[in-house]
């Protein structure tokens, strides 16, 4: 699998990460520099990719994401994760922590803030 580089806007802060495996497009990750750190906005996998078993998709797209916030100097990721136990279970695994009480947010359900810190860069 290949991570690229869709979208770079240096001005706004905002990158999106492709993933793609044989010329098809299996994940994304849009992600927001701000203040505090980097931001995860969205995580998502492509239906297609469920085709092809075994395949992971979301932990290289989040390595991805650390290594572009280490090297840029983010102390930390951010998120808010749908309240889903089987979405929660996968970012404690990646090292996530929650952050504050979920919130409702219209048109998504409730939400759980999380955070990671990120190991400064070597």
């Amino acid at each position: 699998m290949e991570i690229l580089s869709a979208l770079n806007e240096p001005a706004s802060g905002r990158v999106v990460l492709v993933a793609e495996y044989r010329d098809l497009i299996v994940g994304a990750i849009a992600l927001e520099f701000r203040p505090g750190g980097l931001h995860i906005e969205i995580l998502t996998r492509n239906g297609a990719a469920g085709n092809l078993p075994g395949l992971q998709v979301g932990t290289p797209l989040l390595q991805a994401a650390e290594r572009l916030g280490r090297d840029r100097g983010a102390p930390e990721l951010t998120l808010e994760a749908i309240d889903d136990p089987s979405v929660v279970a996968f970012y404690r695994r990646a090292g996530f922590r929650e952050s504050g009480p979920p919130f409702d947010e219209p048109g998504w359900g409730f939400l759980l803030p999380m955070r990671r810190p990120l190991p400064p860069p070597p």
